[in-house]
C-alpha cells in the first residue's frame, strides 16, 4: 500500500507517512473549524490556518471526516484526537497525531486506499 502512495505523492516524500489530499475533512480546533489540506496514517496539514498553536505543541481536536454520499442516510463521523504540532507558517499548520485510537487510523486508512483505487494506474 505504502508503495503505491508514494507514486501519488512523489518519491521525493520525505514524511514519515505518505500524505493525500482531503475533501471535506476538518479540524475543530479551540471551538474554530479549519479545513484538512491532507492527511496520512501519522499526521495531517491544518490550511488555511490562523490560530495560536505553536510548533511542539500538544494539543486536542476534533477530526470530522464528512458524511459518505454514496451510503444513504450517513452522517459525518467525529473522533477525538490528540496532537503535536509539527511547524506553523504561511502554509499552514501541520501535526501528528499522538496515540490516535484505532478507529481514527482505520477511517484514514480506509480514505487512503479509496483515494488510491480511484488514481489511474
Amino acid at each position: 500500500m505504502f508503495a503505491a502512495l508514494r507514486k501519488l505523492v512523489g518519491a521525493e516524500e520525505r514524511r514519515a507517512a505518505p500524505r493525500v489530499e482531503t475533501t471535506g475533512w476538518f479540524a475543530r480546533i479551540d471551538r474554530r473549524e479549519f479545513p484538512i489540506a491532507n492527511i496520512s496514517a501519522s499526521g495531517f496539514l491544518v490550511s488555511p490556518y490562523q490560530g495560536d498553536l505553536i510548533k511542539h505543541q500538544k494539543f486536542y481536536l476534533t477530526l470530522v471526516i464528512p458524511a459518505d454520499a454514496s451510503v444513504p442516510d450517513s452522517k459525518p463521523v467525529e473522533f477525538k484526537v490528540d496532537a503535536r504540532v509539527a511547524r506553523v507558517g504561511p502554509f499552514g499548520l501541520g501535526a501528528y497525531f499522538l496515540d490516535a485510537h484505532p478507529n481514527v487510523r482505520m477511517a484514514i486508512e480506509v480514505y487512503l486506499q479509496q483515494k488510491l483505487a480511484a488514481q489511474p494506474a
